[in-house]
């Protein structure tokens, strides 16, 4: 059986310097096209000095394929390590030859990926995960160095910045207890707990699909991780809390940061693999992974 491990991310359009203002005008789909129109050498993204990637392509889905998102699209993105060329070792023989790729060759790793955009300020990044490919936040750095090239080539500024967080899959709370502080967490609540007398809300107000967040910060060096664990108990059987954002640190400082939602989805899809060449089939894995919108 042939099984890949998929993960789940949020990636996020906000206003400069306020992460709870959306950033609607972003034109993901004329992005998209500028990505498949590009010339193959102009979507090379360095990772280090062995190692690049690139978009292979990126599709609209169409929406008879999924119900509940606004629109989503399903792509790859390719990778490669080069810079050797070790003699090959054949497993039958145990016998050597030189190997016939150049020093700017190496063997291409695939990462498949369907962005599920719930409006235009976020979509779900459903990741499939490959040994040697790319991680997710490298294909978040991709991301965010072509929007700006794409912007560059209309000749706009680029008015906003983007956020990724995790979807967890795993417990949350083992997370929580690798890290050694728990330094934020912001509760997503759907707003009409307020009531319509608190605010004075009016009906079509009500009716925006926002929700109010509640920002939670830990004193210098302190720590909020029991709060935290004691909120995301509550996640599962409270229908007002719709997610949870949560950022910790640990001792060397560096930052973890994550949302967990409701719905903990299946972390391994099956695919067909091609009896050649050992890589998967396009169309296999568009199907498996189109079924876990």
């Amino acid at each position: 059986m042939n099984r890949r491990k998929i993960t789940y991310h949020i990636f996020k359009f906000y206003e400069n310097n306020n992460i709870n203002h959306r950033y609607e005008d972003f034109n993901f789909e004329g992005f998209a096209d500028y990505l498949n129109n590009l010339e193959d050498e102009d979507k090379r993204f360095s990772l280090n000095p062995t190692k690049f990637c690139s978009v292979d392509f990126v599709r609209v889905i169409q929406p008879r394929h999924y119900q509940g998102r606004n629109q989503c699209f399903f792509g790859c993105i390719k990778s490669a390590s080069f810079g050797t060329r070790r003699e090959l070792l054949d497993y039958q023989t145990n016998t050597e030859r030189d190997n016939p790729k150049l020093l700017t060759e190496g063997e291409k790793e695939q990462n498949y990926f369907i962005l599920a955009f719930n409006d235009d300020s976020e979509f779900e990044i459903i990741f499939q995960n490959a040994h040697l490919g790319i991680s997710a936040n490298q294909f978040k750095n991709y991301l965010d160095k072509f929007i700006w090239k794409y912007l560059q080539s209309l000749e706009q500024e680029k008015d906003f910045k983007t956020e990724m967080g995790d979807i967890i899959i795993e417990d949350p709370n083992e997370i929580i207890s690798r890290l050694d502080r728990i330094v934020e967490c912001k509760v997503y609540i759907d707003k009409e707990v307020l009531g319509s007398d608190f605010l004075n809300l009016t009906e079509r107000t009500l009716n925006v699909k926002e929700d109010l967040v509640v920002d939670i910060k830990a004193d210098i060096r302190k720590s909020i991780a029991q709060m935290t664990s004691d909120i995301i108990q509550n996640l599962t059987h409270d229908n007002r809390i719709s997610k949870i954002w949560v950022r910790g640190k640990d001792n060397n400082r560096n930052e973890t940061k994550f949302f967990i939602e409701k719905i903990m989805k299946s972390k391994y899809i099956t695919v067909t693999l091609d009896p050649n060449t050992k890589s998967i089939v396009s169309d296999s894995i568009r199907r498996e992974m189109i079924n876990l919108i």
